[in-house]
């Protein structure tokens, strides 16, 4: 476990430097990692490169005012230059034990979501930082790991197809009512 990275708000830039931090707005709710807040942080800053993200990390929000984000995951999928902002954690798996893949989807289940939430604690913002390590994971043999990773894919691949499919349906009414009403 990494934690992510902290800064003076004087660090910060306006413009684009090769210091990205990311927050917890980068991970859906749904545990997608989508880019949609990047914070520029002075090039001169000095990280620790064991709080930018790597192949097969999972990004997880580790405070929050919300106990709906808290304990939120990403997987990530491969290597970036992007670091863990300071409210943020970097979980990698030790290989050998456990299949990265599985312990994200342990992670992003509903079950353990309310777990993570349930056990956060503070008063104004909510913390993992105290419970995540207490955490009790069921770690089958790395090949039964790898064959529920796989059947995972399966059912992530016909819901991004889905998805797809949805989106290109969605303008479909509005096609129909502007060909009827011209």
């Amino acid at each position: 476990m990494f934690r992510g990275v902290t800064y003076d708000k004087k660090e910060q830039r306006l413009n684009p430097t090769s210091k990205i931090v990311l927050t917890a707005d980068n991970i859906t709710l749904d545990g997608r990692f989508e880019i949609a807040k990047q914070v520029y942080i002075d090039d001169a800053k000095e990280f620790s490169d064991d709080s930018r993200l790597k192949a097969k990390d999972i990004f997880i929000c580790m405070s929050s005012g919300s106990k709906k984000h808290v304990g939120k995951v990403a997987y990530i999928a491969d290597d970036t230059n992007f670091y863990a902002g300071g409210f943020m954690g970097i979980i990698r798996a030790k290989e050998e034990i456990c299949v990265s893949k599985y312990l994200y989807y342990v992670l992003n289940s509903s079950a353990m979501r309310k777990i993570l939430s349930e056990s956060s604690t503070g008063s104004n913002i909510n913390n993992l930082s105290n419970s995540i390590g207490t955490l009790k994971i069921n770690l089958p043999p790395l090949d039964v790991q790898q064959r529920i990773v796989d059947e995972c894919e399966i059912y992530e691949s016909k819901i991004a197809e889905a998805e797809k499919k949805l989106e290109s349906l969605k303008g479909k009414t509005g096609e129909i009512l502007e060909r009827y009403l011209r």
